[in-house]
Order: structure tokens, then sequence, then C-alpha cells
């Protein structure tokens, strides 16, 4: 109806091609990549560092290399990125370090990401000894951090609103059988959304931290998940895990196995002094399915909370033979099916309003004063 003004329009495709060793970009920002802002085409190519930069409205990626060794991001931003944040996808790029940025607004509008499932990501790198700790990976289309090779180690980072373009992702995510020693310690995964539209299921599959198919070797320890609209931990395929001392608060279902047939089962696991907590009476603490009926052949499962305080008469369902076979049980039934959770305790208390019950973070390395209501249980 009248004249835009203060339309910016992008003229370069790609900002800054990296062909040399020991490059620091610091201090600068980046600006409307018709592509990519950061770009190489071949490799051999180490120790890029960016540090202290903005990168902004990306037509596809804000970062995309190949065979880059020992790259490092830090104390930057990256914002409103079509397609994913930083891709350490094509080729070689064992190494990297991101640490203390924010990467927000990735891969946002339908359709402006490209095909396939990588793809609307925060971080992905599918290579060896990756670090990422004390990022903010917020609003994000799909995945919010995408890792698979050995050695990773994801640590502190905060992961908030995630799948909302695609779904039948997680906040964390990775997968693949032949690679060991990953750790996911310290994180806080809130607002999985997932996405249903324009496909015929009615499910909205985001799951908070995702093992998918045949990973192995992974530890999972002191994260905080809240709020997504699967699985808080969902386990697809994979074995040889230690999930300890975590919490999973107010997802549809806290914790979820699924073993499809042909495929690696749930064994060689360790799941201790976690708290698996569901707020509502539609939310399950326990989901299980196998093709066959090796459930009580996982590993380890002891020192546990399973609490629904709403109510702690349904707490596990569990299918066997590929769905044949669903069983509901409390804490009690799941203890005597399984030999499991010989120390595990249900909820301490019970309530008779969900509105009793909230979760609370404090985004700031401050002291925070929280006002509680006469009604407020004391959990």
């Amino acid at each position: 109806t009248s004249s835009p003004t203060n339309v910016q329009v992008a003229t370069q495709d790609i900002l800054a091609t990296v062909h040399g060793a020991y490059v620091t970009f610091d201090g600068l920002s980046f600006t409307g990549a018709n592509s990519n802002a950061f770009w190489n085409d071949w490799d051999g190519i180490n120790n890029l560092n960016i540090q202290n930069c903005s990168i902004l409205f990306s037509g596809i990626n804000a970062i995309k290399l190949t065979g880059c060794t020992n790259f490092k991001i830090e104390n930057s931003t990256i914002l409103n990125s079509n397609n994913i944040g930083i891709r350490l996808g094509d080729g070689a790029n064992p190494y990297a370090t991101i640490r203390n940025n924010t990467i927000q607004n990735t891969g946002v509008y339908p359709g402006m990401g490209q095909n396939g499932h990588t793809s609307y990501i925060g971080i992905s790198c599918p290579n060896k000894g990756l670090i990422a700790e004390y990022n903010k990976i917020i609003n994000t289309g799909y995945t919010g951090i995408d890792f698979t090779g050995d050695s990773g180690l994801i640590k502190n980072n905060l992961v908030d609103t995630f799948c909302t373009i695609k779904q039948d992702g997680g906040g964390i995510y990775t997968q693949n059988n032949t690679d060991i020693d990953r750790i996911i310690i310290g994180n806080i995964v809130l607002n999985g959304i997932g996405a249903a539209s324009g496909t015929n299921s009615t499910s909205t599959l985001a799951e908070g931290i995702y093992l998918d198919d045949n990973a192995k070797g992974v530890e999972v320890s002191n994260n905080s998940v809240a709020n997504c609209a699967n699985n808080g931990i969902l386990l697809h395929n994979a074995s040889n895990l230690n999930i300890h001392d975590n919490i999973f608060y107010n997802n549809f279902r806290q914790f979820g196995t699924q073993h499809d047939p042909g495929q690696q089962t749930t064994i060689g696991c360790s799941f201790e002094n976690n708290i698996f907590f569901s707020k509502s009476v539609d939310q399950l603490v326990g989901y299980f399915v196998s093709t066959t009926t090796d459930i009580t052949s996982w590993g380890t499962l002891d020192s546990n909370y399973y609490a629904r305080p709403i109510d702690d008469s349904l707490t596990f369902l569990i299918s066997t033979n590929w769905f044949t076979t669903k069983t509901n049980y409390t804490l009690a039934g799941w203890q005597t099916y399984s030999g499991f959770d010989a120390h595990s305790h249900k909820s301490p208390k019970t309530i008779t309003d969900v509105n009793d019950l909230r979760f609370e973070y404090n985004e700031t390395g401050s002291n925070k004063t929280i006002s509680l209501p006469y009604n407020y249980m004391d959990v």
C-alpha cells in the first residue's frame, strides 16, 4: 500500500571466502550473504578463528566449512540464517570449538532452508573432537545441536524453542554406531514445539535429547530438559549409554525408548539418579517399545525418581513384540516386571492441581529471587 523504507537487498553470495590457515576475524560484522557468510571450497585449511563478530541475515548458512581443522568461533552472534547457523558437515572438520555464542532465529521460515534432514539446524557437525559449550541456541526450525563425531563434548548450552518448522528432531541430537565417547553434560533444553503441519501425522515429534539410530558410547548427565512435545529423552535403537543425574520435567513423555525391527537393541545401558517428572495427567513417565521382549535386559536402572504427583497409578507404558502387547505399570509393577529400580521412588508428594507446579530457569549468573504464592509446593 506504500513504498517500503529501510529495505536492504543482498548483492554478494559469499562475504568471506577462506583459503588460508591461521586467519582470525575479530570484532567484525557480516550482514546479508545471499548464500553463506563464511565459506571455503577445499580441504587443508586449519586454525580459522572467528571471535567477537556478528553474522546476520544469511540466505543459506552463516558458516559453511569444508575440511577445516581446529576451527574456533567464540563470543559471537549469529542471527537470522535461513538454513544452518554453523555447518561443519562437508568434508572433515575435526576438533572444532564453538564457545559462548548466541545462535538465534535459524531456519524459521518454511521453504527458505535447504532439502534433507541436515537443514534448519543451529549447529551441525558430524566430525570428531567437537567442543560446543556455553552457547545459546534459540528459536530453531529443526534441531538445535546435531553432532555425530566421536569424542564430542556438548556442555552447558541453552537450547530453547526448536522443531518449530520441521519435526522428528531434538534439542540435542546424535546418532551413528561407529562413533563413541560422546558427552552431553550440563545443558538446559526447553520448549521442543513439534510441527505436524503439512503431514498426515497428529503427533508433535520434538525430543529434548535424542539418541538416534544406533548411537552408542554416549554419556548424558546433569542436564535439565523441560516442556518438549514428545520425549524428554528418546533412545532409538541406541545402546551402551550412561544416563545419570538428569532432570526431565513436563515433557509429553519424560523417558522413551524404541527398538525397531532388525536394529540395535537397547543393551549395556545405565540409568541412575535421574528425575523423571510428569506434570499433568496426560503425561507418561516412561514409554518403552521393543520388537521383542528384551526390555528386561537393558542393563542397570536404579535410584531414579519416577514422579507423577497428579496421579501415580499410571507411570509406565510398555509395548513388546512391536506394539502387539501393551501394558501399563505403576512403579511397583515396573519393578516386579523388569527387576530394575529396586531403590527408585515415585513422587514424594501428591497434588490435585497442576498449577501447584512450575519450572524456574535463571538465565543469569546472579542470584534470583522467586516469589511463591501460598499454593505452590515446596518441591
